[in-house]
């Protein structure tokens, strides 16, 4: 059910004071205020447009990302990027305004064309647009039920909320880091290099290259080798470590032994 614009943004206070930045949103916009905005954007903004900015006139201080994952910029910020937005020659500049950014390439802003979309919040990006709600309030509702579910997390690193998608992105990619930091940390080419035929080792790296046979290239941080058996089920660029054993050397020393694979795992982070 679509909760009326006052009991969104109770809903959006209420989570925004838990991060510990109840301060960051502004008071409210005097009538005066919004009728001088109106003026100098030559248009009647809508209602529930209207009906939010009553209750907060953006955020007043820093760059916190606390309008779900955007900054909801005060109404002197609206005429101005408004203004920069005409003056770029955008071809639909007069039929839009701007209200929250991500501190990126990407603006919300509130469709003012006549038709069965007056009043609809979009998302502006470099390559085109996406529509975000129907209406101001559906978007102030659609918010607030995301924070009150846990699809909108608080992130002190972000400095703001973000999508529990982004956060779990973000858990990934630092997981995979951590992995490669292990690897980093085990044997390596340099190390297996003057072993004697027989010796077991371990070698830690990735896969890379096509298989030749049953010859698989491996690199590892300071070189990379060759490697007889399978890695099926390892990945490419995915840390492994591996074990194996050091093969004979080549006829009158030249070039580098082949490296028998006995097992091999994935390396998790610690």
């Amino acid at each position: 059910m679509m909760m009326k614009i006052a009991d969104a943004w109770r809903t959006i206070d209420a989570k925004v004071e838990f991060a510990g930045a109840s301060e960051s949103f502004a008071e409210g916009a005097a009538d005066t205020a919004i009728e001088a905005a109106q003026r100098a954007l030559g248009v009647e903004l809508p209602p529930e447009f209207v009906a939010s900015y009553r209750v907060h006139d953006g955020q007043q201080t820093g760059v916190e990302f606390l309008f779900g994952p955007y900054r909801l910029w005060c109404l002197e910020e609206v005429v101005e990027n408004h203004r920069a937005l005409l003056a770029s020659g955008c071809d639909s500049g007069e039929q839009l305004v701007g209200f929250a950014d991500n501190g990126g390439n990407s603006t919300v802003a509130i469709r003012l064309a006549e038709g069965e979309d007056y009043g609809a919040v979009i998302e502006l990006m470099e390559d085109g647009e996406e529509p975000l709600a129907d209406s101001m309030r559906a978007f102030l509702s659609s918010l607030a039920e995301r924070l009150e579910t846990g699809e909108l997390l608080w992130s002190t690193d972000a400095g703001g909320f973000e999508t529990l998608a982004d956060r779990e992105e973000a858990e990934k990619y630092a997981a995979q880091q951590a992995a490669w930091e292990t690897a980093r940390a085990g044997p390596t080419a340099a190390s297996i290099r003057e072993l004697p035929p027989g010796t077991e080792t371990e070698l830690t790296g990735t896969r890379y290259g096509a298989v030749e046979r049953d010859i698989v290239r491996f690199a590892t941080f300071d070189g990379r080798v060759k490697l007889r058996g399978s890695l099926k089920g390892a990945g490419f660029n995915q840390p492994i470590r591996v074990r194996i054993r050091v093969g004979p050397r080549p006829k009158f020393g030249l070039g580098s032994p082949v490296y028998e694979i006995l097992s091999w795992e994935p390396i998790e982070p610690e």
